[in-house]
């Protein structure tokens, strides 16, 4: 009843007298009906290419290592992403915690639609704060794992293909990666990739994946819709703020 047409910016047009669309208005004019159902398929088409756009990440069960952090106060509500690392560090964007010192933040580990296989309580003042790089750090924060991510100690390549494993909106329910090529380097040691995250993935590893070998390569900070950012870590600064 209502044929297919591409949805540029006049598909959802009104006509001003009738308050139908400009594609239905070739339908006789008796067939209210018709008219109607032919809206209801505009509307749709719409909504699909809405969700379309707004599920661009790919969706997974879980990742060992990687979960929300939460945060549930009485005016803010909120959470990020975490990660932890092998010999237990728990990692994220220092810009998710500000909150008071004594905020309790719960870490649930390899989260995934109201499940979780392990749960942490953790204060603010917990953290060590790098606000330059925007890092935030819980030394031993659990006992070493093998459920946890391993941090690389190689150097990046322009153009290398990296992913992010985070808990951005609309889906923060379900973990995501999304594919980031390394496009470039910034101050602060800073890494530019090609491609946008949403709110609730600061905090989030940035993955390179090498013959079945997950490594982290940096930690999301932000985006500015074109591409995002993230801090590079090494081995050597987790080490340096975790020193015995």
């Amino acid at each position: 009843m209502c044929k297919k047409t591409g949805l540029g910016k006049d598909a959802a047009r009104s006509n001003a007298n009738t308050g139908t669309s400009a594609y239905c208005k070739g339908l006789r004019p008796g067939a209210a009906a018709l008219r109607r159902i032919c809206m209801l398929c505009l509307q749709l088409q719409i909504f699909l290419l809405t969700v379309a756009v707004a599920l661009a990440g790919r969706a997974v069960a879980v990742e060992p290592g990687v979960g929300r952090l939460n945060f549930g106060g009485y005016k803010v509500t909120t959470n990020c992403t975490a990660f932890l690392t092998g010999p237990g560090h728990l990692i994220t964007a220092a810009h998710c915690l500000q909150l008071s010192d004594d905020a309790r933040l719960h870490f649930l580990q390899e989260y995934d639609r109201g499940l979780w296989a392990g749960h942490s309580e953790i204060l603010v003042d917990w953290f060590f704060q790098d606000e330059v790089r925007d890092l935030a750090v819980v030394c031993r924060a659990t006992d070493p794992t093998g459920r946890a991510l391993i941090v690389s100690g190689e150097p990046l390549e322009l153009g290398e293909s990296l992913e992010v494993w985070g808990y951005g909106a609309p889906r923060s329910h379900r973990l995501q990666r999304i594919a980031c090529p390394l496009v470039g380097f910034a101050g602060d040691d800073t890494l530019v990739l090609g491609c946008s995250v949403s709110g609730g993935t600061s905090g989030a590893p940035v993955v390179r994946l090498r013959e079945r070998q997950r490594e982290v390569v940096g930690v999301i900070r932000g985006t500015d819709g074109d591409n995002s950012y993230a801090a590079h870590i090494e081995p050597r600064y987790l080490q340096e703020r975790c020193r015995q």
